[in-house]
């Protein structure tokens, strides 16, 4: 009952009803003048006809229009739980390479000097190319949140990483993520090579670098193809009938007052689960991705 009465009264607080609320402001003018002017220009004899007969097309039309709005609404939030899943995976795939990197690195390679250095000499990852691998998936995590959140870039982020030089090249290219992704696959490349990272480790590596690559691509093609515009503008150009011919029907059978209360509370129904297809849309713009 507490959580009831905190959700009725933190009402005005709504982010679903301040998108709505002008439209719902519309439709109950509409609804005030429908209920003034209808049953006067159409008469007497003519409001009983239409009073016995207005039910059954607003009932079949609402009944489509809410199996529409509640198959797109749907397809949104399969999207929002599939980005979800897809930072989910970014970030372990992200730990991983690090974890498989410092498996091969021996901190006390670089004190050979010292009386604790490795008896063996095995060989093993430059402590440079540790935290440069690091630095570069931090530069990579907030690229990928730049190219999912349009219009947001944080150059400071890869100044802050990166050598001047670096981040300027990393700036300019198509897709920062991927080209930071790809450095990280040559550095690995290049210790390899040298014999300071085994094979079985690289092999881990490549497979854990690969899968990242996947998940970006993926989240680009959310990204990039949303719900089809069609589907959307079909579904609102039917609520605008359906909101329009409301009050008119209810005119000739309800109060004035009446009359206004339905059409602003059945608009506030229909218009917010339509707005809340069209917030989580673009699923990457909702969730909350601080934690890359």
């Amino acid at each position: 009952l507490r959580r009831w009465i905190r959700c009725m009264t933190g009402t005005r607080y709504s982010v679903i009803l301040r998108a709505v609320a002008p439209s719902v402001l519309f439709l109950s003018t509409w609804a005030a003048l429908a209920a003034w002017g209808a049953p006067k220009l159409v008469g007497a004899a003519l409001s009983q006809q239409l009073r016995d007969n207005q039910s059954l097309p607003i009932s079949l039309c609402g009944n489509a229009i809410g199996l529409l709005l509640v198959f797109r609404t749907n397809e949104s939030y399969k999207r929002l739980e599939e980005a979800r899943e897809l930072m989910e995976k970014v970030v372990h795939l992200s730990g991983e390479i690090v974890s498989l990197v410092v498996s091969a690195w021996e901190p006390y390679e670089n004190n050979k000097g010292n009386n604790n250095s490795n008896p063996k000499n095995i060989q093993s990852v430059k402590t440079s190319t540790v935290a440069t691998v690091c630095r570069y998936l931090a530069a990579f995590a907030w690229s990928l949140r730049d190219e999912l959140r349009d219009g947001e870039t944080r150059d400071d982020v890869l100044n802050t990483l990166l050598p001047q030089e670096e981040a300027s090249w990393v700036s300019h290219q198509r897709s920062r993520a991927l080209a930071l992704h790809g450095q990280v696959r040559r550095i690995l490349y290049q210790e390899w090579k040298s014999g300071r990272l085994p094979d079985q480790p690289h092999f881990h590596l490549e497979t854990q670098l690969s899968a990242l690559s996947s998940v970006a691509a993926t989240c680009e093609r959310i990204f990039t193809s949303p719900i089809p515009p069609t589907m959307s503008r079909h579904g609102l150009r039917s609520m605008t009938l359906l909101m329009m011919a409301l009050p008119l029907a209810l005119s000739f059978s309800v109060p004035a007052f009446v009359n206004v209360g339905w059409t602003a509370a059945i608009g506030f129904i229909y218009l917010g689960i339509d707005e809340l297809g069209v917030q989580v849309e673009q699923p990457f713009r909702v969730i909350p991705m601080w934690q890359l």
